[in-house]
């Protein structure tokens, strides 16, 4: 664990893979872009196998244009946590490292967590000197849950394929406060009350013994419902949002064209929606913009090999850019429920 931040630090923390490296790489540039450099930006990495090559590449751009003084960037090795436990879809064990935050930064009080995949647009110490008012967290309501309830749609057959309202209300058990479901990809964490509530056993053992819709965000809303305050969510503007305008009432659709305008934080949230799977996800640009910084930029554009890798087979590399070329041929219907399967094989490429 990381030792006791200084007072004016600001802990931001993350979790990533090898894979994620890039995106990860984006996220740093576009923190330290709008970051107020009154405070010292402590960056967690939680590490789910980041290569030390890699980890070095990303210290080095990180300090570019921060030094010692204003920042640092750690990494925490995950990677022996929660292996046993299934995914599913797009995700990976490192969605799970957030429900430990309490453990891994034992001497925090306070910690900021944001997906890795997301591009930051405003300054997050405005967002950090949120108060909690003796909330546990701080976040979001989540829009496409929101959607998904108004619209009918059914969890997976492994949770019953229940509509989304029966899932959250029976499966999830939180009866008529469905509504306050809250979306997981930006949390403000009171760590001292995450740690009270102790809620980490138990969310691995539930995880191990049933399968959940959304795994983790599940979990963190079973357990914290109604201990969250919620926040505005143009601090967590899902990008593919106008995807679900139809099943939204006329306030949220007001509100979801404000964040557009001027979103705080974008999230790629789901397979189709991230810039790197398909180059016309909305507001792409953002990330584009970002990782033209990095060491990872031709190599994610053009599909080639990334800083830090071994050279892929001629043959094997002529194989992914043919199915990559076919998925994007295929009908947007048909590829959103592929698109797991179209995750694992891009994995194993």
């Amino acid at each position: 664990s990381p030792p006791a931040p200084a007072a004016n630090a600001v802990t931001i923390v993350t979790a990533a893979d090898e894979n994620f490296v890039p995106h990860l790489a984006a996220l740093l540039e576009s923190i330290k872009a709008s970051f107020n450099r009154d405070h010292f930006l402590e960056l967690v990495v939680l590490d789910g196998g980041i290569p030390p090559l890699k980890r070095n590449l990303l210290q080095r751009q990180f300090h570019i244009d921060l030094p010692a003084s204003k920042g640092s960037l750690t990494f925490l090795d995950c990677q022996h946590m929660y292996r046993g436990i299934s995914t599913h879809m797009h995700f990976s064990p490192a969605t799970f490292y957030r429900l430990s935050l309490g453990q891994l930064l034992q001497h925090h009080p306070r910690a900021l967590y944001i997906d890795c995949d997301t591009i930051v647009l405003a300054d997050l110490c405005r967002l950090w000197d949120t108060p909690l008012d003796g909330a546990v967290v701080a976040a979001t309501p989540d829009l496409i849950m929101k959607n998904f309830v108004n619209a009918g749609i059914r969890s997976m057959e492994e949770t019953g394929a229940l509509p989304a309202s029966r899932y959250l209300s029976e499966y999830l058990g939180l009866q008529g406060r469905g509504d306050a479901y809250f979306q997981a990809g930006v949390i403000l964490f009171d760590l001292d009350a995450f740690r009270a509530a102790n809620i980490s056993n138990a969310a691995i053992r539930d995880l191990s013994n049933r399968r959940y819709w959304f795994l983790d965000q599940d979990i963190l809303n079973k357990y914290l419902i109604g201990k969250v305050k919620m926040l505005d969510t143009s601090w967590n503007c899902v990008n593919s949002i106008r995807e679900i305008f139809p099943h939204l009432n006329a306030d949220w659709r007001a509100k979801v064209l404000e964040d557009l305008k001027d979103p705080k934080i974008v999230h790629y949230a789901g397979y189709e929606a991230k810039p790197w799977n398909n180059r016309n996800a909305p507001l792409s640009f953002f990330y584009w913009f970002f990782l033209r910084k990095t060491f990872w930029y031709e190599a994610i554009f053009n599909g080639g090999t990334a800083p830090g890798d071994e050279p892929a087979p001629f043959r094997h590399s002529l194989l992914r850019r043919a199915l990559t070329r076919g998925w994007h041929l295929l009908p947007r219907p048909l590829r959103r429920p592929l698109s797991g399967v179209a995750s694992r094989i891009k994995q194993a490429l």
